[in-house]
């Protein structure tokens, strides 16, 4: 790995950092143009990437054979260690991929299908940092994060599970289990 996608960087240090939850609906345009402002500020910057994830309109096959249609995703966080988590996140990401800025807002409560879900942003001086940032981000928020999601189908409820997919993607950031994965999805 280059010294661009690893290390402590002196710029982290003053650089802007912001990550928090949110109840209300998300306005990507509006977060895009307070990062922006960050990189216009003077800041070394090269580039910026940023990701917007959003409640998908998923359709599964009922025990009778009709198709039902996803109706609202509901997220649970532990309050108060779910904000630590994504501060923490937030500053290794700064850290290790010498960003110039980064932001991470992510909804809580009830979500409807194509409503935004999570807005990750970072600066960097290059493409490559600020893109291989919001994949470590994203990576971490789907497991390392105590948020959970249970999907409402109408008629009945459940706990989405963590994916062997997501388990895998954490390993490529060096991280060989996720601490508290029960395997139960729920934050029962």
């Amino acid at each position: 790995m280059s010294s661009l996608l690893s290390g402590a960087f002196p710029e982290a240090l003053s650089a802007p950092c912001e990550s928090r939850l949110s109840t209300l609906p998300l306005d990507p345009s509006a977060l895009l143009a307070r990062c922006e402002s960050w990189l216009d500020a003077g800041l070394a910057a090269g580039a910026s990437a940023c990701f917007i994830g959003r409640v998908r309109q998923d359709q599964r096959q009922a025990g009778d054979g009709t198709w039902q249609r996803l109706q609202a995703l509901t997220l649970e966080h532990y309050p108060g260690m779910t904000e630590r988590r994504l501060a923490e996140l937030s500053r290794q990401a700064l850290s290790r991929f010498g960003l110039l800025g980064v932001q991470v807002v992510h909804r809580v409560g009830r979500l409807v299908p194509g409503e935004p879900i999570v807005w990750v942003w970072a600066g960097a001086p290059h493409r490559a940092a600020a893109i291989a940032a919001t994949e470590f981000l994203m990576d971490h928020l789907k497991s390392a994060v105590p948020l959970w999601k249970q999907e409402d189908w109408g008629d009945t409820r459940q706990w989405v599970q963590a994916k062997p997919d997501d388990h895998e993607r954490m390993r490529r950031w060096g991280v060989a289990g996720l601490a508290g994965d029960d395997g139960q999805g729920s934050p029962d």
